[in-house]
């Protein structure tokens, strides 16, 4: 008797979603040119309340559950009052992504500024990013430093029950154990926080749908250089892009499109990779 392939069942799993950095004709440039992506301080970005939201979601939680004698953490409670007290920011560097897409309206508007340009990514590739970063960083004599991709959540700055749900995590893991390291306990819990509020933004931010490259603990890495962005000089740092091309690149609204896509389908064929997909914006915005 003829045997039959086995036939599939279920849905084939969905490819990926890449994710978009989107971006100024002008920084676009640069990243072409140099091959790298600019990671800013986490102080100069546009959520103003990023860092401190975290730690005052912190406090004002401790705060809650010491009113209650019969919380089981009680004693702990109290030695973490202390810490949440007496904050120094990390200097904590960024990427950001958006999976909603690379010809988004609201992103237009926010991040292209007259002319803009989005660049997608597997994330895949961006974990190699991260991957050959972190393995650079921690070569000797530096050996610390590292990035991670990250997915932003977004709360509300007031607290309630997701707020207070991802802040007990934290408040009941309490303070770590010494193990010799260079930093003491309450150290130690001030980074885990300040590192975690990296990945968290106020729910105003939530159409964006925001992932990050996050980058960490640069003892040993050169000095940040400074950009200007509108009134700011923005400190930043550079991740190497040479081994994960984007996927898809998207030519946002401008009188110009035409002719940068021709431009970037140019650019990437004399690089060998004509695989990327340029794609001009379908939407019928003027910024310019």
């Amino acid at each position: 008797m003829e045997e039959k392939e086995p036939q599939q069942t279920g849905n084939p799993p969905k490819p990926e979603a890449l994710l978009y950095h989107y971006t100024s004709l002008e920084s676009f440039q640069g990243m072409l040119k140099s091959g790298v992506l600019w990671a800013s301080h986490i102080r100069y970005l546009n959520d103003t309340s990023e860092q401190r939201m975290m730690w005052d979601l912190i406090r004002k939680r401790i705060e809650e559950r010491l009113q209650n004698p019969s919380d089981p953490h009680h004693e702990k409670l109290s030695r973490l009052r202390a810490v949440a007290e007496n904050v120094q920011d990390e200097h904590i560097y960024v990427v950001s992504f958006s999976d909603v897409g690379g010809d988004d309206l609201s992103q237009w508007r926010g991040y292209g500024a007259n002319a803009g340009i989005s660049v997608g990514f597997k994330q895949d590739a961006l974990k190699r990013i991260c991957a050959k970063f972190t393995t650079e960083q921690h070569k000797p004599p530096k050996k610390r430093g590292g990035a991670m991709l990250q997915k932003i959540q977004y709360v509300d700055p007031k607290g309630g029950d997701e707020a207070n749900r991802i802040v007990d995590v934290f408040l009941n893991r309490g303070l770590p154990e010494s193990s010799g390291s260079e930093f003491s306990p309450e150290q130690v819990f001030a980074r885990q926080i300040s590192i975690f509020s990296s990945t968290l933004k106020h729910k105003a931010f939530s159409s964006e749908q925001e992932w990050r490259i996050i980058v960490i603990d640069l003892k040993g890495y050169p000095a940040p250089d400074i950009r200007v962005r509108k009134s700011l000089l923005v400190p930043y740092i550079e991740l190497d892009i040479h081994d994960a091309d984007p996927s898809t690149i998207y030519i946002g609204p401008s009188p110009n499109k035409e002719n940068t896509v021709a431009a970037v389908k140019f650019f990437c064929a004399t690089r060998n990779s004509n695989d990327i997909e340029v794609i001009p914006s379908e939407l019928p915005f003027r910024d310019y």
